[in-house]
């Protein structure tokens, strides 16, 4: 009989250890699993409730774990969306500002090349003057040594003029006031 009552009586303890155990165990995972599964973030999501696990075990260290992560992640989500929300105002004002710049350049070009097409007389006057003015120089009877610096001179006036003339074409194509034929 005490053989029996021993039997019976650890058979129950052994039950309501497992049945406790179990519990605990099945109810902890079972909120663990259904957070998990309906672990979602929106863009006006609430911030993120923890779940709550009394124990300090092995379980208990994983739920506050996963706590921890969602809410890290939370927090991270947050701050890229209002990064987000930043950046579109950033890339916005940016862009009207780089249009603003676009125009003032567009516009300043168009002073450059109508200064430029209209001055076109009075930038190739004087050089066409130290030019006629070499021609005649070295038309005369001048030394050797002289004739040869003035020869010299002579040629990069003439580059120089060809520069200008270039610059100055580009200028008139640029204000409209040239057209080129293929």
């Amino acid at each position: 009989f005490i053989l029996l009552n021993s039997i019976v009586i650890t058979s129950a303890l052994w039950l309501i250890i497992l049945w406790t155990i179990r519990y605990r165990l099945s109810n902890a995972v079972t909120r663990v699993s259904h957070a998990v599964t309906n672990w979602r973030f929106g863009p006006d999501n609430a911030p993120v409730e923890k779940i709550q696990y009394p124990y300090k075990d092995e379980l208990g260290e994983l739920v506050n774990a996963f706590n921890e992560s969602r809410s890290r992640l939370f927090d991270s989500l947050q701050a890229l969306n209002q990064l987000n929300h930043n950046l579109e105002g950033i890339v916005a004002e940016r862009t009207e500002e780089l249009l603003l710049a676009k125009e003032e350049a567009e516009r300043l070009t168009q002073v450059k090349s109508d200064f430029l097409a209209n001055m076109s007389h009075e930038i190739r006057t004087p050089m066409n003057a130290i030019l006629g003015m070499l021609y005649l120089v070295l038309k005369k009877d001048v030394p050797p040594a002289l004739r040869s610096q003035l020869g010299k001179v002579q040629t990069a006036a003439h580059s120089l003029l060809g520069v200008i003339n270039d610059i100055l074409d580009f200028s008139k194509v640029e204000a409209g006031k040239l057209k080129l034929e293929q």
